[in-house]
């Protein structure tokens, strides 16, 4: 009845047990390497936390947690070291087949309906090691199955929860939220983290008085829009959220009432990675929102996927001189003339889903005499910008600009067409500005050519490369990508071989990495 992943982390002295690894078949000594350097070499296939198992099966984690298991037959110490890499979540899924669905439709008692099922056990040993729970996709199991046996079934899956001792996320994900497995979450010790996405919530539940015992929760994500952006509850039913908002120290949401309560109730909580997305703000919401950021000066990352539609220019400013902790930072492009003063940011990202895709950016960005120059980027470490900013932003005359702090760089294609000879001079000019000694990876991406056609014989992108080996601008440069906006017109993914001093460097072409996660700007 489950989808199980699971942790089982041993101590250090299983791992002592053994003196060197030794293969299952054939009982080879594997090279004489410190397990210092094999447990890098783990912690490279290791997911990152953005693509940590969650409620959606995600391409790239389930390869990486394959190729964990793959290196855990190798030997016994590699078996026990990738353990606690590779059984870290239990999936609590409904898959079960049309066929039982319609014999448990017809279970006049609860526990036939269970019986019916048949519902894969957790083992007892590994459920202290477990750290994070989802339940994906019941609210189509209920719908399928049309039976209330189907909630009972549910809340029984949340009594499992107490047993998970060491359990530090919950996640539910098209679920109906019932009061019972609610009330489970208040006896997890260890609970930090709670994801709510594209919930149901149950009509006639007391919302707020369950959410207000999660007293130790620093993390919480609420999204509750579906794929139309319309909200799949009620204003006043997204409210019962509110008495978590205190303790948080990371908010990710696309509710507008979570924002409303944050921006007009005067309640400024120690908050360090807040995310808004998918959200569309009025006047009110924007003067308000800028009032709270100022009164949030904890902030480390902030994400403001919004839209201010036609009134950016009447908004108040913001001052990053305000936000002194500030080091990620992530909005739509059109708000560049939104952000005033000095700022100390590493990544920064004008990318957003409201994008305009239009040719007023270019105006958009001579607008603001601080983002239009290059010096106001000298502190950032990776930089995502559309393509009408990359070809936008200039020098002061006579400096010698360079961003030294710069190592990965994507330009994603926005409102204008050029044409091949067009964007070579364009892209020239482009590496006279950004001079990046220490830049290594360089993405173009949904980019638009009007003569694409010429492209396909890649004529074109190996003029793109010969540019990069004319001059000394990115010397460090070891990635370098130029994708069409339709995949089918065009991808390149080049890597620089290392060679000789003083013989010119050779770019192959390769395919992607799955690893590298290469333009990536969503």
């Amino acid at each position: 009845m489950g989808s199980l992943v699971l942790s089982s982390k041993l101590g250090s002295s299983d791992g002592q047990a053994c003196s060197y690894p030794v293969r299952r078949f054939g009982h080879r000594i594997l090279s004489d390497i410190p397990l210092e350097i094999y447990a890098e070499i783990f912690a490279y296939f290791e997911p990152p936390k953005s693509l940590a198992y969650s409620s959606r099966s995600n391409p790239i984690a389930r390869k990486r947690i394959q190729d964990l298991c793959s290196l855990s037959l190798v030997c016994r110490l590699f078996r026990l070291e990738t353990r606690h890499l590779i059984f870290t979540s239990v999936a609590l899924r409904p898959d079960v087949d049309e066929q039982a669905i319609a014999q448990a439709r017809e279970s006049k008692t609860y526990n036939s309906f269970y019986r019916t099922l048949h519902a894969i056990q957790i083992p007892p040993v590994l459920i202290p090691h477990i750290r994070q729970c989802i339940f994906p996709d019941w609210w189509d199991f209920f719908d399928t199955t049309r039976c209330e046996n189907a909630k009972a079934f549910l809340n029984k899956r949340g009594e499992a929860l107490l047993q998970m001792t060491s359990l530090t996320s919950v996640t539910f994900f098209n679920t109906v939220l019932t009061s019972h497995i609610l009330m489970a979450l208040r006896d997890i010790p260890n609970l930090k983290s709670l994801s709510v996405e594209c919930c149901k919530i149950s009509s006639g539940m007391n919302l707020r008085v369950l959410m207000s015992r999660l007293k130790n929760l620093s993390s919480f994500k609420l999204l509750a829009q579906d794929e139309t952006g319309a909200y799949l509850n009620t204003y006043e039913q997204l409210r019962g959220f509110v008495p978590l908002i205190p303790n948080l120290t990371e908010l990710y949401t696309d509710s507008n009432a979570i924002l409303s309560y944050l921006i007009s109730e005067g309640v400024f909580p120690r908050l360090q990675t807040l995310t808004f997305v998918r959200i569309c703000l009025t006047t009110w919401h924007a003067a308000n929102l800028v009032r709270f950021l100022k009164q949030t000066p904890t902030l480390v990352s902030l994400t403001l996927d919004i839209d201010t539609g036609r009134m950016t220019d009447t908004i108040s400013r913001l001052s990053l001189c305000d936000l002194p902790n500030l080091r990620h930072l992530s909005c739509p492009p059109h708000l560049v003339f939104w952000l005033i003063g000095t700022h100390n940011l590493s990544r920064l990202s004008f990318h957003s889903h409201f994008c305009k895709d239009d040719a007023s950016l270019s105006s958009i960005l001579s607008a603001s005499n601080l983002w239009a120059n290059i010096n106001h980027y000298g502190s950032i470490s990776e930089l995502v910008i559309p393509l009408e900013f990359a070809f936008g932003i200039m020098s002061n005359s006579g400096a010698s600009p360079t961003v030294k702090a710069l190592k990965k760089f994507t330009v994603f294609g926005g409102g204008l067409d050029y044409g091949e000879d067009e964007f070579l001079k364009e892209f020239e000019k482009f590496q006279d500005i950004f001079v990046a000694p220490f830049l290594m990876e360089l993405h173009f991406t949904q980019i638009k050519l009007i003569d694409f056609k010429s492209v396909e014989s890649e004529g074109f992108v190996q003029k793109l490369v010969k540019l990069l080996n004319k001059g000394e601008y990115f010397p460090g440069l070891h990635y370098f990508s130029f994708h069409l906006i339709r995949k089918e017109e065009g991808l390149w993914n080049f890597m620089k071989e290392c060679l000789k001093d003083g013989v010119e460097p050779k770019w192959s072409r390769i395919e992607q990495d799955e690893y590298s996660q290469w333009c990536d700007i969503e």
